[in-house]
C-alpha cells in the first residue's frame, strides 16, 4: 500500500510540468514553426517532440529552455506530443497541445511604392484605412486591400494620420499640415516652421500638431490657427483629454489648457528626455515613459504619483496602451510589461529585440505586437502563445516600426519598412479564445480604454465613448 501511495505522490508531483504556454497554438507552411521547450521546474533533461506529422526531434541533456523549428508541409492539425528524461533517472508524464497549420497565417500581402513607417489609421467604419509613405504620399485602402486614392506630398510621411468623421489630419516632412476629405481630395494645407514627424490629435472641436524644431499648435477644424507656443525639441505626438486639456512629452511632460495656457511641466531631476507620448487612465492620471528607463505617472496637475523601473532600467519608448486596469508597454530590453494598479512591473511577454511600437488588444484579449527582431507577435490575455510570423523579410531595420492597427471589423493591418502591408483576419482566432472562466476582457466591460496606439483605431489621441469613435 506504502509503495502504490509513493508512486502516486511521484506520478503526480510530476503532472503538467512542461510550460505549454510557450508552445504557439497557430502556424503555417510558409515558414518554420518554433517551439520552446522548458519545464516548470528546474530539472537537467533530454527532450522528445513528436510534431503528429511523422516528425520527431530529442535533444541531448540540457538544463536551460531550448528552441526546435519545424516546418509542416500541409495544413491541418496536430497533436504535438512533449516528453522529457531527467538525468536523475526518471521521466515526466508526456504532455500534448493541439495546434492549427495554416497555409498562411495572412490573409493578403499588399507592395506599396516605398517603405512606411506611418502607423495606419482607419476610419470610423473600419472600412478604409490610411498610411504616410517615405516616397512623398499618403495612400487610402480598402479593407479588403483594394487602393483607394494616392495623395502626393512635397516630402516623405512619417506621421501618421489621424481621422474624424470625414476628414483626414496628417503632418509631412514637408512642414505642411493637411486635412483631405476621406476620399482623398485636398480641403486645406498649412505650412509651420519645422518637419512634421507626429500624429495629430483631435477632439473633433480644435486639432493640435507638433512640429520636430519644438513648437505646438492648435487649429480649428477648417484651418485656422488659434494659438502656438514652443516646447522642447523632438516633442511626442499630443493628448486630449476629456476637458480639452492638451499633453504632450519632450524635455519634460507639459500640460496646455484648450486655449494655450501653460498649466504644468514636469522634468526629471537628471532633465532625461522622455521618448513616448501620454497615455490617459479612466481616471485622469497620465502614463509616459522615459529615456532612463522608469514608468512616470502624473496626476492631471502634473505632480508624480509613482514611477517604476524597468530591470535593467533600459529606454522605455514605446507609448502604452490599457487592458481593463492594465497597462501594457514595451522595452528596449525586448520585453512587453504589464503594470497594474498596485505594486511593480511584471514581464508579460519576452522577445529577442527592442518593442519600440505600441501594442494593441482585441476584444477578445488578444494582445498583438512588433519586435525589433522582425516578427509579429499574438500572445492571448492569460499568457499562452498563440503565433509569432516573420515580417520585413529584406529589411530588419526597425527603429522607428510602425504600431498596428485593428480594425472595427477585425482586420489587423501590418506595415514594415519592407514595402509591405500584411492584412490578418483576427475573427479567425475565436476558437483561441479564453474559456469562460477567465476574464475575457475589454469588451466584457462594455468599453475600451486607449487599446491601442493613440488611443483608438483613427489615432485621434482622445479618449472618446465608443459610441463616438472606436
Amino acid at each position: 500500500m506504502s509503495i502504490l501511495l509513493l508512486s502516486f505522490f511521484l506520478f503526480a508531483s510530476h503532472e503538467g510540468v512542461f510550460n505549454l504556454k510557450k508552445i504557439p497554438l497557430l502556424g503555417d507552411t510558409v515558414e518554420d514553426v518554433v517551439f520552446s521547450l522548458s519545464l516548470l521546474r528546474p530539472d537537467t533533461c533530454v527532450y522528445e517532440i513528436f510534431f503528429g506529422d511523422g516528425e520527431r526531434f530529442h535533444t541531448s541533456f540540457l538544463s536551460t529552455e531550448y528552441e526546435v523549428s519545424h516546418k509542416f508541409s500541409l495544413p491541418g492539425k496536430y497533436w504535438v506530443k512533449l516528453f522529457a528524461h531527467s538525468k536523475k533517472g526518471f521521466s515526466y508524464p508526456p504532455e500534448s497541445i493541439l495546434i492549427e497549420i495554416r497555409d498562411n497565417l495572412f490573409s493578403r500581402s499588399i507592395p506599396l511604392p516605398s517603405a512606411t513607417i506611418s502607423s495606419p489609421a482607419c476610419d470610423l467604419k473600419g472600412n478604409n484605412f490610411y498610411l504616410g509613405l517615405e516616397d512623398n504620399a499618403l495612400l487610402s485602402f480598402r479593407s479588403d486591400g483594394t487602393l483607394r486614392f494616392s495623395f502626393q506630398t512635397k516630402n516623405s510621411v512619417y506621421a501618421t494620420p489621424s481621422v474624424f468623421g470625414d476628414r483626414v489630419f496628417f503632418g509631412s516632412l514637408d512642414s505642411n499640415l493637411y486635412c483631405l476629405d476621406t476620399s482623398g481630395n485636398l480641403l486645406w494645407s498649412y505650412k509651420v516652421s519645422g518637419e512634421i514627424y507626429q500624429a495629430i490629435a483631435t477632439n473633433g472641436s480644435f486639432l493640435v500638431a507638433v512640429s520636430d524644431d519644438g513648437h505646438i499648435f492648435c487649429f480649428s477644424l477648417s484651418g485656422k490657427l488659434l494659438w502656438e507656443k514652443r516646447i522642447g525639441p523632438e516633442p511626442s505626438p499630443p493628448t486630449i483629454d476629456e476637458k480639452g486639456n492638451i499633453f504632450l512629452t519632450a524635455d519634460g511632460v507639459y500640460g496646455f489648457s484648450p486655449k494655450g495656457k501653460l498649466l504644468f511641466f514636469f522634468q526629471t531631476s537628471e532633465k532625461s528626455l522622455f521618448t513616448t507620448g501620454c497615455v490617459l487612465s479612466s481616471d485622469g492620471s497620465i502614463l509616459t515613459g522615459n529615456e532612463d528607463g522608469y514608468l512616470y505617472c502624473l496626476n492631471k496637475n502634473g505632480e508624480l504619483l509613482w514611477k517604476a523601473p524597468t530591470p535593467e532600467e533600459d529606454p522605455i519608448r514605446c507609448e502604452g496602451i490599457f487592458y481593463l486596469d492594465t497597462f501594457l508597454f514595451g522595452c528596449d530590453d525586448g520585453t512587453l510589461y504589464k503594470k497594474g494598479r498596485y505594486g511593480g512591473l511584471v514581464p508579460f511577454w519576452t522577445t529577442d529585440g527592442e518593442i519600440i511600437s505600441s501594442p494593441v488588444v482585441s476584444e477578445d484579449g488578444f494582445f498583438f505586437f512588433f519586435s525589433d527582431d522582425g516578427y509579429l507577435y499574438c500572445v492571448r490575455q492569460d499568457g499562452q502563445f498563440v503565433f509569432k510570423k516573420e515580417i520585413a523579410y529584406s529589411e530588419k531595420g526597425f527603429y522607428i516600426t510602425p504600431s498596428l492597427l485593428l480594425t472595427p471589423d477585425g482586420i489587423l493591418v501590418a506595415t514594415s519598412w519592407d514595402e509591405m502591408v500584411y492584412l490578418f483576419d483576427t475573427k479567425s482566432l475565436s476558437v483561441y479564445c479564453c474559456p469562460p472562466s477567465v476574464d475575457r476582457g475589454p469588451a466584457s466591460h462594455g468599453k475600451r480604454i486607449w487599446h491601442t496606439y493613440r488611443g483608438n483605431s483613427c489615432r485621434t489621441g482622445c479618449l472618446y465613448p465608443l459610441s463616438v469613435i472606436r
